[in-house]
């Protein structure tokens, strides 16, 4: 009887956790700003730490070079973002300390 409450819990706790871990890696609807250098888009969370949108090779952020914009759609995992259609809004130059931080921060 023992062993048979045991494997129920272990049971059902491992479906929990796997559910949990499942909602954990979908994507969520997000809007995000950001600085445009080097064609890739580039977000500041705090003073001093810097994420790369992972956008689609379909998605060019070039002619926005040295621009802060403003992107809305869907970020998973590994910060992949699928951009909504023509969310894009150009919010003005990137302040020169956003652009220095990224530039040393930045993976070659």
């Amino acid at each position: 009887m023992r062993k048979r409450v045991c494997l129920v819990i272990l049971v059902i706790g491992s479906l929990f956790l796997s559910a949990a871990a499942g909602w954990a890696s979908e994507p969520v609807k997000h809007k995000s700003q950001g600085c445009v250098i080097n064609g890739k888009v580039y977000t500041i969370y705090d003073p001093s730490t810097v994420y790369r949108l992972q956008l689609p090779k379909s998605f060019n952020v070039k002619p926005y070079e040295g621009k802060k914009v403003q992107l809305e759609g869907m970020l998973s995992p590994s910060d992949r973002f699928e951009p909504n259609g023509k969310t894009l809004k150009v919010l003005g130059p990137c302040d020169k300390a956003a652009i220095n931080l990224i530039r040393k921060t930045e993976v070659k």
